[in-house]
């Protein structure tokens, strides 16, 4: 006994309501070889979109040859810059849930103490996370470090006019970096700096009054 099976196709001017060929492609969702990538990449300290595609293009042209390199309109391969940012601030927040480096800061600061037992560190390890929304600043984690030539500098020279620079906007760093800088007589000169985990108005207050409570 042999079975027949039809299958009945609509033509393709029945497609009224939807994209088809190349451009169907748009609605697709992200390749999760390329999401592995965005989170490589993170790692690495990518930190801007421009480049972030750049280095995603050339990705995919490595991975594919020329006879199946996928069009620039199939956005499974080649996504929009808002795509590329919001996977990039994921993999950023889930960089800064490790625990691996955080580790590695407790034993650095365990060697500090012993090298520099003068210097002032404030460490608050990161709790837990119960939600993406816990903002909770005694969940988050905070590091201030002020050494004593530091607390020097800042003495003399920081009555008159302190800077807090946000140095990991122009640098590769997962977690947000701020230097407190004076003007010395010769140049400019970092007194304090300080790592929080979101660049909140409360955690940026708590580092502060940190080293205001080292320099009164």
């Amino acid at each position: 006994m042999c079975r027949k099976y039809i299958l009945l196709l609509p033509d393709i001017s029945s497609h009224k309501d939807h994209a088809i060929g190349d451009e169907a492609g748009l609605n697709q969702p992200l390749s999760k070889d390329i999401i592995k990538k965005i989170d490589e990449l993170v790692r690495k300290g990518v930190n801007s979109v421009p480049e972030m595609r750049r280095l995603l293009d050339a990705y995919v042209h490595m991975e594919f040859n020329s006879l199946n390199l996928p069009q620039k309109a199939n956005k499974r391969f080649f996504p929009r810059n808002e795509t590329i940012a919001n996977h990039m601030q994921k993999a950023r927040n889930n960089l800064r849930r490790s625990m691996i480096d955080q580790e590695c800061l407790r034993d650095k600061i365990n060697e500090w103490k012993i090298y520099c037992p003068d210097a002032k560190i404030h460490f608050r390890p990161k709790g837990k996370i119960y939600s993406d929304n816990d903002l909770n600043l005694e969940n988050s984690l905070l590091f201030v470090y002020q050494d004593v030539w530091q607390q020097k500098l800042l003495y003399r020279y920081g009555n008159e006019l302190t800077f807090l620079d946000a140095t990991y906007r122009t640098t590769r760093y997962a977690l947000p970096l701020f230097f407190l800088v004076v003007k010395t007589n010769i140049d400019y000169q970092v007194v304090a700096i300080f790592v929080c985990e979101n660049e909140t108005t409360e955690a940026i207050t708590k580092a502060l009054m940190c080293i205001k409570k080292w320099n009164p």
